[in-house]
């Protein structure tokens, strides 16, 4: 929902004002937290010996979702 506001925005300004939504960008970073816990305890994970099969899914599930808050996907559709 955020990022569709933030699209949105993004199309009607020029100039400087897009340098003010990257900074609202940075606001997004706070959630990407809970993507490195979950990339931490993954790899905890695997020194405990888990199944391969677990382990490799919550790995990419934890980095896409990292890369989906920190890149700005919504760019690439202008």
């Amino acid at each position: 929902m955020y990022q569709t506001i933030l699209f949105e925005g993004y199309l009607t300004v020029t100039g400087k004002t897009k340098a003010l939504y990257g900074i609202k960008h940075l606001m997004q970073i706070d959630n990407a937290y809970i993507g490195l816990i979950s990339l931490l305890l993954s790899i905890i994970s695997i020194f405990k010996k888990e199944k391969v099969e677990t382990i490799i899914l919550t790995l990419s599930l934890s980095i896409l979702s990292i890369l989906l808050l920190v890149l700005e996907i919504w760019k690439f559709f202008l």
